[in-house]
């Protein structure tokens, strides 16, 4: 075969790096890709930061309400105690007027039970 008719040298039989590249473009393809890589990952970085910083202000804001239920139940416990000390102090208050009013009411039938005269003669030298 006479040398007229043999192919010219490419760039690729020229350069070994341009191995590598297909005359269809897919190096420019490859890099555009990788481009779209880097972005996406510079996307999902940016993603990822707004979803920590989210994250955090919901935990942030949850564990301000459960120190507010918290300090409520401490309250609402502390009001309770009082209540029940007031209670058992009108229990005893209540007890004691009973006990009263039964030794009152003894008092009265004693002195029902003297008589007429003799309560009027009680009453006269100064006794009950």
């Amino acid at each position: 075969m006479p040398a007229t008719w043999a192919e010219p040298p490419t760039e690729s039989d020229a350069d070994p790096v341009a191995d590598h590249v297909a005359s269809n473009g897919t190096a420019h393809a490859v890099v555009v890709l990788e481009q779209a890589l880097a972005t996406l990952k510079e996307a999902h970085a940016r993603e990822l930061v707004v979803l920590r910083n989210a994250h955090g202000a919901e935990v942030a804001l949850l564990q301000n309400e459960l120190a507010a239920a918290r300090e409520a139940v401490e309250q609402a416990q502390a009001q309770a105690h009082s209540a029940l000390q007031a209670v058992a102090k009108a229990e005893l208050a209540g007890a004691t007027a009973q006990e009263a009013l039964r030794q009152a009411e003894a008092e009265d039938a004693a002195r029902r039970k003297m008589g007429r005269w003799a309560r009027l003669r009680a009453a006269w030298r100064g006794g009950s």
